[in-house]
């Protein structure tokens, strides 16, 4: 039988402290199980001096780098690739050239759809945030148009690809994996709580939170920085909190504190992507505040507001072994229907 080859367009390195490319890097991990990927980024960034460069000009360099590669291996692309990766909008010419020089079949990554991408971005002036929206728009039609498959990361974004897209959708939602390092948004939510109950605490945890938080004079709150180990952490803490109201991705705050059997405190625009349960309370950031109250006067009284079962059953939404036995039965059939 012949060996199943599938070719990766992505813009960053993988090595890249992200996110996106902790995402992407699962992803990798669980086709390459399988099936033989190339990812000729990686050959770009094998000179490190291009992974430090400013993000426009190293962006408009990896495409350049990835169109003379598609270029000068055009003649061979339909018979050494049965599928084609494309990771998002920043590399959608390499992908237009892929359908135009070869027939290897496109799957597209959708992780935005049904979102104001440019809202993620902080940009400020109306001509680059024009300029963003363009670009979502083109990427949005083109991966309707030209994809043989998309991949999207939760039940919700299925939902509203599925109302477009008639083709194969793979559901591939982040894999849970403990103690994955998050920064914590700034909020004055602990004073005025402080004021209020003294007896919660907050505990800060991840990149930046030592030096973001060094001048919040407030004897509730801890910051500790990274930590390699957040377990010991997690079983003395009742509630996550996400008040973030960046609009792009998957919050994986919000699925590592579920996993832990956390009550989860977010905003509508980071719980969005994530599993629906019992767990999870969703308010505007306006409303925390009381909420955060509420839950910790239930807590403190004894009622019984988590369940263990339920915790279970996000673990096994987010195991990596569902994920991956799942996604491989979908490359099974994307694989049967290149052929």
């Amino acid at each position: 039988m012949k060996e199943k080859k599938f070719l990766f367009i992505f813009h960053k390195p993988l090595d890249q402290v992200d996110g996106q490319t902790r995402y992407i890097k699962e992803l990798i991990d669980v086709i390459s199980s399988t099936y033989t990927i190339t990812i000729p980024s990686e050959l770009f960034y094998s000179n490190s001096k291009w992974k430090n460069r400013n993000w426009i000009l190293r962006t408009t360099l990896i495409n350049l780098y990835l169109i003379k590669w598609i270029f000068v291996n055009r003649r061979s692309l339909t018979t050494k690739f049965d599928c084609c990766i494309v990771e998002d909008r920043y590399t959608l010419l390499p992908a237009f050239l892929i359908i135009l020089l070869s027939k290897v079949k496109l799957i597209s990554r959708l992780s935005d759809w049904g979102k104001r991408y440019v809202d993620s971005l902080g940009l400020k002036g109306t001509i680059p945030k024009y300029l963003v929206n363009v670009l979502d728009h083109i990427y949005a039609g083109f991966v309707l148009r030209y994809s043989f498959a998309v991949i999207v990361p939760s039940d919700y974004t299925y939902k509203l690809v599925r109302e477009k897209f008639s083709g194969i959708i793979l559901n591939f939602p982040f894999p849970y994996t403990p103690n994955i390092l998050k920064e914590t948004d700034k909020s004055n939510n602990a004073q005025k709580i402080k004021k209020r109950d003294g007896r919660i605490k907050f505990l800060l945890v991840g990149m930046g939170s030592k030096e973001k938080f060094s001048e919040f004079d407030c004897e509730n709150v801890l910051a500790i920085g990274v930590q390699d180990n957040l377990d010991e952490f997690y079983k003395q803490c009742h509630i996550g909190i996400n008040p973030s109201q960046t609009v792009g991705g998957t919050s994986i705050k919000n699925i590592e504190y579920l996993t832990n059997g956390l009550l989860v405190v977010s905003t509508e625009e980071a719980a969005a992507g994530v599993i629906k349960s019992s767990h999870l309370f969703i308010e505007k950031r306006e409303g925390f505040l009381e909420l955060i109250l509420d839950l910790a006067n239930k807590i403190r009284s004894g009622k019984k507001i988590t369940d263990e079962k339920e915790t279970e059953r996000i673990k096994k939404y987010y195991s990596k072994k569902e994920i991956k036995k799942n996604t491989l039965a979908i490359l099974d059939e994307i694989s049967k229907k290149t052929q």
